[in-house]
Parts: structure tokens; C-alpha cells; sequence
């Protein structure tokens, strides 16, 4: 079970996250609040993950990379995961 992407549904304090595999197949779905978000991310190999503009500006962009995670930005209204915009 390799996770390959990640989508975040966020709120101000409880998180959804959803976790695919390389084909497509749904692999995690989990609710963490804010103060466990780092420590889930850090165990986690390096994957893609999909989370709204908004929230990406103000939760830091290059926190997230620093766990070698990459992000990219959606806008709300978008049903696709992460297409690059």
C-alpha cells in the first residue's frame, strides 16, 4: 500500500485526508486534527498532496516540502485533484 497522492478537505481544526494509490485505488482515509497533521506527514514516504490555494498560502507551502512532500494548490471549485494551474 503505497500512497502515491493525498487530498486534504481542510477546516480550522479537523481534517479529512484521502489517500490514493499509483492506481487510483483509495488506500487512507483518516480525520486528524491540527496538532497531529506534522507528525502523520513526517512518517509518510514522499507523495503528492492536494489541498486548496487559500489554506496552502497560509499553512506554508515550504513546511510541507520540507517533509519532502509535494504540494500543489487547487481552487476550491475544482473536482480534479491537483492539476497544475
Amino acid at each position: 500500500m503505497k500512497i502515491t497522492t493525498i487530498g486534504i478537505d481542510l477546516a480550522k481544526e479537523v481534517f479529512q485526508i484521502h489517500g490514493v494509490d499509483m492506481h487510483g485505488k483509495a488506500v487512507l482515509r483518516k480525520q486528524l486534527r491540527r496538532s497531529e497533521m506534522a507528525r502523520f506527514f513526517a512518517n509518510l514516504d514522499p507523495c503528492l498532496v492536494g489541498m486548496e490555494a487559500a489554506v496552502a498560502r497560509t499553512t506554508g507551502r515550504e513546511s510541507w516540502e520540507n517533509l519532502g512532500i509535494l504540494s500543489n494548490s487547487c481552487h476550491p471549485s475544482s473536482s480534479n485533484l491537483c492539476e497544475d494551474q
